[in-house]
């Protein structure tokens, strides 16, 4: 094969990137399919001229076809021929999700994360230019905005390393004409064909119909996608700025008081941002509507929860807050405490000695009571000082009711003289 053949150069341009990122492990996840067969083959037909870079392969088995573990053995026979490393790994898969697919992604993505274990590994997988064309569609008829319509990146950080999809600016005709000159006998998966399935859908139905008017419509898309992401990029980038502005690092919270002088439009650009930042969903138009109606225009003293699944956004004294819902419940611990080194309990670390050392060194060596919260305890934090009601203090230093259960009580003859909020 020439240069100038598709596959080979997307390759080598690939294999550039990972010197100007100094990677030097490229793990191929590998179905069988022409895409990633075609990727790894051109991989290691690669290091023939560089050989700066190791290179395995991965199968992850979703167990969801009879035919999978055949698969799994196809797959290690093809590497064996290469010389490649290969492994293979079973994962469950969630069947009653509503969407075997999205359940089968994030089960496959999970697993492959675990591959990736130090900044100069990337991951690699074999989405073409027409795949992206299909995410595009997929995205715009879920009502995606700019994040969603950038569709996938060609480079991006995944677990410690990186993920890349080095054939994205390839034609699916391109790849499949690789994978037959080269002889590569790829594994034909009985799933592509079933348009009940939203990407096969658009794939076999949709796609062809468009390209019969527009024969370049998938090159088009895909150059709308790139646009979408440096869209994003710039909003990204403004988000950022406003968050510097609005984010109180003591509480962990957002001011609305700040919040409020910025458009509609940079509002819901910099919830998007924060709530992204906090590991939660991306929340839709309704969630963001519930946030001004609820949040930015109610009353000074109103304390309203927004629900999202895996967590809570909350309002308290003019901020905003995102909760997740406590692990440990420590109402019931009572645990004696030398103070001369960590504290640990069930093997973690609770209360740090240099956290006592800094914050009440008075306490450090002696022989202290580590308690949960009750309820209606009264503190002093001096000796001989005034001792306060613990839901006052909380109320002074503005302590989101959310967290006050969490809080750990030291005791000091008979007296609580510190308070702990673990992480």
């Amino acid at each position: 094969m020439t240069k100038s053949e598709p596959v080979s150069q997307a390759i080598d341009e690939f294999l550039a990137l990972c010197i100007s990122k100094s990677v030097k492990s490229i793990v191929v996840a590998l179905s069988g399919g022409v895409d990633s067969l075609s990727l790894l083959h051109a991989l290691h037909s690669a290091r023939t001229s560089n050989s700066n870079y190791s290179l395995s392969a991965v199968y992850i088995d979703h167990q969801l076809q009879m035919a999978s573990a055949d698969w799994a053995k196809q797959n290690q026979r093809f590497c064996e021929s290469l010389d490649i490393p290969f492994q293979s790994v079973q994962v469950e898969v969630d069947k009653d999700s509503a969407s075997l697919e999205g359940a089968a992604r994030k089960a496959r993505y999970q697993a492959l994360s675990g591959c990736i274990q130090n900044p100069q590994t990337c991951l690699v997988t074999g989405q073409h230019l027409n795949d992206q064309a299909e995410t595009f569609l997929l995205q715009l008829f879920r009502g995606a905005g700019s994040k969603g319509l950038a569709a996938m990146p060609k480079v991006t950080q995944f677990a410690k390393g990186y993920l890349a999809r080095p054939l994205l600016a390839v034609t699916r005709e391109a790849v499949e004409d690789y994978c037959h000159s080269h002889g590569l006998k790829a594994i034909e998966d009985p799933t592509n064909q079933d348009t009940d399935i939203r990407r096969n859908f658009v794939r076999h139905q949709v796609m062809p119909l468009i390209e019969q008017k527009w024969p370049q419509a998938s090159k088009v898309i895909a150059s709308a996608s790139q646009i979408q992401a440096e869209n994003q990029q710039l909003l990204d980038e403004l988000a950022a700025i406003d968050f510097e502005n609005c984010y109180e690092v003591q509480h962990d919270s957002l001011m609305l008081a700040r919040v409020r002088h910025l458009s509609p439009q940079r509002v819901r650009n910099l919830l998007r941002y924060w709530l992204e930042a906090c590991g939660a969903d991306m929340p839709s138009q309704a969630v963001l509507q519930q946030v001004k109606t609820q949040m930015l225009d109610a009353k000074e003293d109103a304390n309203p929860v927004i629900e999202m699944g895996c967590g809570s956004i909350r309002r308290y004294r003019d901020a905003l807050y995102w909760v997740t819902e406590a692990v440990n419940d420590y109402s019931s611990l009572e645990l004696e405490w030398s103070a001369k080194n960590d504290l640990e309990h069930n093997g973690q670390v609770l209360i740090s000695l240099e956290w006592l050392q800094q914050n009440y060194p008075n306490l450090v060596g002696r022989n202290v009571t580590v308690k949960g919260r009750q309820g209606g305890e009264r503190i002093r934090f001096e000796q001989g000082g005034k001792s306060v009601s613990l839901k006052n203090y909380f109320q002074e230093q503005g302590i989101p009711p959310w967290q006050r259960d969490k809080v750990l009580l030291l005791e000091l003859e008979n007296e609580f003289r510190a308070v702990h909020f673990p992480d």
